[in-house]
């Protein structure tokens, strides 16, 4: 009914005050915001790299893997992710830890909001400290656990967390950045790659910077994990991307097309999710051309041969056929041009799209005399100079020489 209702209003919008068309605009959001209320979400975030294994003592493995978590019982044989569809407070997870005596898993974002995951699936989130404002490096290192104790190494010092009631114990501002910690014969170690190897009494006022005494040089603790699980582990992750970068979305044909369609320099991905697998494109284009493979901005596929795909990136235009690599379109074969004419890392494509007829229009808007390229379907360039598409406002900072 209230659809009916809003159609007819919709009928005689012209003829609507500006009130009355405020008035619709608020109902329409709050009609989309229930409707998205009620919509299943489904993640699709990568597990290729593992980077964090923790085994519970009941022999269940939690994995950080490309930012994202995902756990295996190896009694069922089940496989599940955790993710912010369905448990999680954030996204990109930069640290996990499991707390055996508390039964939870210590999980750190890469905006320092934390979690603590119990077996049972629940999860407290704890967002003090990524919501206090401080000036010092907040960056957390490493977790380490003794006990009910998490010890999260930051840039300025330590944080002590009672992982068994959720709560902040202690933050010890020492003054440096400490990159692991750990306790061993009542003493607390901070180890710093900066100033050393520091050491303090577990009953001393920990509190006080001057407690804190040097006892060595700094030796970096090994990022290995253990070769056994890893092996099980590989054998059973998820199926996902390559890449958590999706800057860039595009449908056709029933397949989702991706890339990364940012300015980050980020390596370069094109990845399509077709009957629930993704492809990934070649990826490894730079052993071939010499030019690093970066920061994918756009995509479209050919309306002749679906087979087809040309990709605008920061190197110029890439051209793919069955998901493999063709050809790179630059400067040398092309009249697509570099905004500093110093760097191949620079001539870029920002925007490209086939018209109905199978020509590709491009547009290279930073360069000096060029903006917007056609490639004909008969495999000619042409060159459209419009000089308020050129040399638009920088993205980012010219390159030094």
């Amino acid at each position: 009914t209230i659809f009916l209702v809003l159609i007819r209003y919709l009928s005689g919008l012209i003829l609507m005050t500006m009130t009355e068309r405020r008035i619709l605009l608020c109902t329409l959001m709050w009609i989309i915001f229930l409707c998205g209320a009620s919509a299943q979400w489904k993640a699709y975030l990568s597990y290729y790299e593992p980077t964090e294994i923790e085994q519970t003592a009941g022999g269940k493995l939690y994995v950080l893997a490309s930012g994202g978590l995902f756990s295996y019982n190896p009694q069922d044989q089940e496989v599940q992710t955790h993710d912010k569809t369905t448990v999680l407070s954030d996204c990109d997870i930069s640290h996990i830890a499991w707390c055996k005596a508390a039964k939870k898993l210590v999980i750190v974002y890469s905006d320092y909001n934390i979690d603590l995951l119990s077996e049972n699936g629940n999860v407290e989130n704890m967002p003090a400290y990524k919501n206090t404002s401080m000036t010092v490096d907040k960056t957390i290192y490493s977790v380490d656990i003794s006990g009910n104790y998490a010890y999260l190494s930051t840039g300025f010092g330590i944080v002590k967390l009672n992982v068994s009631d959720g709560s902040f114990a202690d933050t010890y501002q020492i003054g440096f950045r400490v990159d692991y910690s750990y306790t061993d014969n009542n003493y607390i170690y901070a180890a710093s790659s900066t100033n050393g190897l520091y050491r303090a009494s577990l009953s001393s006022n920990l509190l006080n910077p001057n407690e804190w005494t040097r006892t060595g040089n700094y030796v970096a603790r090994p990022k290995t994990m253990d070769q056994d699980l890893l092996a099980v582990v590989d054998k059973i992750k998820p199926d996902g991307p390559k890449y958590n970068h999706f800057g860039f979305l595009k449908m056709y044909g029933g397949k989702l097309y991706s890339c990364n369609g940012t300015v980050e320099m980020k390596p370069g991905c094109i990845q399509v999710l077709s009957n629930n697998e993704w492809i990934l494109f070649q990826d490894d284009i730079a052993t071939q051309t010499g030019i690093n493979y970066q920061d994918v901005y756009c995509l479209d596929i050919d309306p002749r041969d679906d087979s087809h795909v040309m990709a605008g990136s920061r190197e110029g235009l890439y051209e793919f056929r069955n998901g493999q690599f063709i050809k790179l379109w630059n400067d040398e074969n092309s009249p697509i041009e570099s905004f500093n004419k110093r760097s191949k890392d620079y001539e870029m494509i920002f925007g490209v799209m086939y018209d109905k007829d199978g020509n590709l229009w491009a547009l290279n808007s930073q360069a000096p005399t060029q903006s917007l390229l056609e490639y004909t379907k008969d495999g000619e360039w042409k060159s459209l100079p419009h000089t308020e598409l050129m040399r638009l406002p920088y993205l980012f900072p010219e390159p030094q020489s």
